[in-house]
């Protein structure tokens, strides 16, 4: 979203007008972009009582592009592991 990588546990909350991504503020217009298959990804936004169509009703200007290359920067919050363990004989 807007350049922010989402994982998981990514917070999101909502703040006014505006939103927050990893404690990052985001302003529309919003620009999200996702990892997959161009043509599935595409037809499952934009089926009939999808999220596209949702939005469009609530007369959300909203577009789908498909692109053969995509580049999304990593995660650049903090992670903190506390169940994993190195497996034994790891370094």
């Amino acid at each position: 979203i807007n350049g922010e990588r989402m994982i998981a546990i990514t917070p999101i909350k909502s703040v006014a007008t505006t939103m927050m991504v990893n404690v990052r503020r985001i302003n529309p217009p919003l620009r999200i972009e996702a990892i997959g298959e161009p043509d599935a990804l595409a037809a499952y936004l934009e089926r009939p009582g999808g999220f596209v169509g949702l939005l469009r009703a609530y007369t959300f200007p909203v577009r789908v592009t498909k692109t053969a290359r995509l580049s999304i920067p990593p995660y650049r919050g903090h992670l903190q592991f506390r169940f994993l363990v190195p497996a034994e004989g790891s370094k």
